[in-house]
């Protein structure tokens, strides 16, 4: 389903684990929704009201939910399924279980991603700082000594010169490149294409694919627990794969529908692994497939979260040594003159 444009997301997880807890207190689906919607502030407010109302007129959750393009796509699917088996709680349990590993996962490679980051902007500024502000108005000594200057010297006055004449363009350059790389991460159009060219790299595509597919296996998982056939559940799933791994995911699907197993057919569209061949292949002789998705997935989110981990911490200590050489070289080549001049009038 494609999401309302400009209609406002909602804390899909929140929402279940409220709704959870008052169905599991003998309260209603329509009774729970009227009390979460008294209770509601903001831009969920009027969505919630508006569940509420489309409940009234007779429609299912699910439909309610899924009118509004606000929700969580796997949400609206576990809530379908559960209202065919009558287990709304498990469905929603299941969700928040989904919900927390995800937060978990993300939470870690945010946290190791913090200090790498702050040390880069850091270390930029400081250099954007002494080559734009500081080293200009030092070569400003040595603009009026005459005869032949020190190299040190002479590279800073030809700096000072060019910012002097071109410091407006060089910050609103500065100014682009930062912008348009912001807008650059934003745009889902330059993440797909960095994302191929990611998963074409030998040894980091590998773990780029792992992330999806993690994703892939443990949405899989869910909505085949939740009671949707195999096929309908990868479909679903694949939404959350980049473009570049559709063709593979509908490849797979196609295998699927003309009688391949779920093992094979995801092994020979290459959206596989050898761990997640071994457990697919446990879970269709115990029937327990779903889980066994699910447990790839837990695999997988492991290996790659230790891998961005040993990555940031080498990451650190490189990044620290470069800003360290590129202050340095800067703060060299503003004092060697002076040193020189100095053993000179000695």
């Amino acid at each position: 389903m494609r999401r309302s444009v400009g209609r406002p997301r909602i804390a899909s997880d929140l929402f279940a684990d409220q709704l959870s807890t008052l169905l599991k207190a003998g309260i209603g689906p329509v009774e729970a929704l009227r009390g979460l919607v008294k209770q509601a502030r903001g831009a969920s407010a009027p969505l919630l009201q508006d569940v509420l109302l489309k409940l009234e007129q007779g429609q299912t959750l699910a439909s309610a939910l899924e009118s509004t393009g606000s929700f969580d796509d796997l949400l609206v699917a576990l809530v379908r399924a559960a209202e065919e088996t009558s287990d709304l709680p498990q469905a929603l349990e299941r969700y928040l279980q989904h919900a927390l590993q995800s937060k978990s996962v993300k939470q870690r490679i945010v946290t190791t991603s913090i200090y790498p980051a702050v040390l880069l902007v850091v270390g930029g500024l400081v250099m954007a700082f002494l080559l734009i502000w500081v080293v200009p108005r030092f070569s400003a000594v040595f603009a009026s000594m005459q005869g032949e200057l020190p190299w040190a010297a002479t590279l800073m006055l030809r700096w000072g010169e060019l910012v002097k004449a071109h410091g407006t363009a060089l910050l609103l350059a500065i100014g682009a490149v930062a912008g348009g790389t912001v807008a650059a991460a934003a745009s889902p159009s330059v993440r797909g294409r960095v994302f191929a060219r990611l998963l074409r790299q030998r040894h980091v595509g590998y773990y780029v694919q792992l992330i999806y597919l993690s994703r892939l296996y443990r949405t899989a998982g869910m909505l085949l627990d939740g009671g949707i056939a195999f096929p309908r559940s990868l479909q679903m799933a694949s939404r959350l794969l980049p473009a570049s791994l559709h063709h593979a995911a509908e490849q797979a699907l196609e295998a699927i529908r003309s009688g391949v197993s779920p093992s094979a057919a995801l092994e020979a569209a290459g959206l596989s692994s050898p761990v997640a061949q071994q457990l697919l292949l446990v879970g269709e002789r115990s029937g327990e497939l779903g889980a066994m998705m699910t447990k790839v997935a837990a695999f997988h989110e492991g290996e790659t979260a230790r891998a961005i981990e040993r990555f940031m911490r080498a990451l650190e200590p490189t990044i620290m040594a470069l800003m360290g050489v590129g202050i340095g070289f800067v703060v060299i080549v503003m004092y060697l003159p002076v040193f020189e001049l100095a053993s000179v009038i000695r």
